[in-house]
């Protein structure tokens, strides 16, 4: 049956008085065609298609959209560009998979690699982190990590941008990201709780952070007085990561 064939049988059921649900059933056709030939037919006196105003799309078509579809059906790890290319289609692509498909661009996210004995052994773990910090007891946990921050400009090659009418109009200071080999910076320790954090600990250039550098310097002259004063005597826990002054023997007594 062709389609005026079943825009006709629509307009007859219509006038019949049959519902557009029961119309959609009889015919086995969608049920918002049945509505828009109802309201066609309304406006217009007739089952004919409106006058269009422009060209038809001699691009984005309804085969081009179906191919399009199963190609990422088929693998999602798709270019825009790379599938433009694939189709001969210059700037339609991205209109394409982004107004007909409903489709998104998003990145790739990094992960841990993780075998099935790290996932069993970290879900244990969880578990007896769970048990053992209720209550509300996981507020009293002291996270503490060190960070290394260079002092050069940092630049975003995807979205750092300079405004200007041309090139030849940006400052060469402006336009030029000056890069060292060994770049000057600094390290710094830091801790923080549910409810309050430690003084920053600037390490000096060139000292290496050894147990007695991290016993001395950052656990006795700057976690312990804050956690006195900060916990006033009540429990707390002190969180840190597996790095070898970390887990030495002087910094566990």
């Amino acid at each position: 049956m062709d389609k005026e064939a079943k825009r006709s049988l629509i307009i007859l059921y219509h006038n019949e008085g049959k519902s557009a649900s029961v119309i959609s059933k009889i015919l086995s056709i969608n049920r918002w065609i049945v509505y828009r030939t109802i309201k066609r037919y309304k406006e217009t006196g007739c089952t004919q298609d409106r006058f269009r105003k422009g060209r038809p799309h001699s691009v984005r078509t309804p085969a081009v959209r179906k191919l399009v579809r199963e190609k990422v059906r088929k693998n999602p790890v798709r270019s825009i560009q790379g599938m433009a290319k694939d189709f001969n289609i210059l700037t339609s692509m991205g209109r394409i998979v982004k107004e007909y498909l409903g489709l998104k661009c998003y990145k790739f996210r990094g992960v841990q690699l993780l075998s099935e004995v790290n996932k069993m052994r970290r879900y244990e773990k969880c578990l007896i982190l769970g048990k053992r910090f209720t209550g509300g007891t996981h507020q009293s946990i002291v996270f503490s990590d060190e960070k290394i921050f260079t002092v050069e400009m940092t630049c975003n090659r995807q979205n750092s941008r300079i405004l200007a009418p041309d090139r030849r109009s940006i400052s060469s200071s402006i336009r030029t990201i000056k890069r060292t080999q060994k770049p000057a910076s600094v390290m710094v320790w830091g801790a923080i709780s549910s409810d309050g954090r430690t003084p920053l600990v600037l390490i000096d250039k060139g000292v290496k952070i050894y147990k007695e550098v991290y016993v001395e310097s950052i656990l006795e002259n700057a976690l312990k007085p804050w956690a006195g004063e900060h916990f006033n005597g009540a429990h707390w826990v002190f969180q840190q990561d597996s790095a070898p002054s970390h887990k030495a023997k002087m910094t566990s007594e």
